[in-house]
């Protein structure tokens, strides 16, 4: 029923060309039914954008995990390099900032293999994995 009402008012929007305010607290259905959408934490706006935009480019860390689940891989910047223990992967570009950085991944931009590759040689230990749907967590 919540999707029909989605669909539905999404279509209405597009005919009447009419503005509205939907408050909700569903990711979801505030990527769906916006053509904006505002993230708010505490009474103060984090990111006010495109829906797409809020998913790809997230302005902060509380909107990136509000959006949904998230892996932190804690690593360093030296020169030109991401550095994680011992492995190190090229930038490509030397950052100004160099020192300790969080790099987040969505769970399924994340791909675990039991061989080495050599386009990413971080080798990792699974302690539990649980069926989500389309991926594994």
């Amino acid at each position: 029923m919540r999707k029909e009402l989605r669909r539905w008012l999404r279509q209405l929007h597009e005919e009447l060309k009419f503005t509205s305010v939907f408050v909700t607290h569903d990711q979801e259905e505030a990527m769906e039914v916006a053509d904006r959408v505002v993230v708010m934490s505490q009474g103060n706006i984090e990111q006010a954008d495109a829906p797409e935009r809020v998913w790809r480019e997230p302005s902060t860390r509380f909107v990136l995990e509000f959006m949904g689940e998230v892996n932190r891989l804690q690593g360093v910047i030296r020169g030109g390099q991401f550095h994680v223990g011992a492995h190190r992967w090229p930038l490509g570009y030397t950052p100004a900032y160099q020192g300790p950085v969080d790099l987040f991944l969505r769970p399924w931009e994340v791909d675990i293999s039991r061989r080495t590759s050599l386009d990413s040689p971080l080798p990792v230990q699974v302690l539990e994995a649980s069926p989500k749907g389309h991926y594994t967590n």
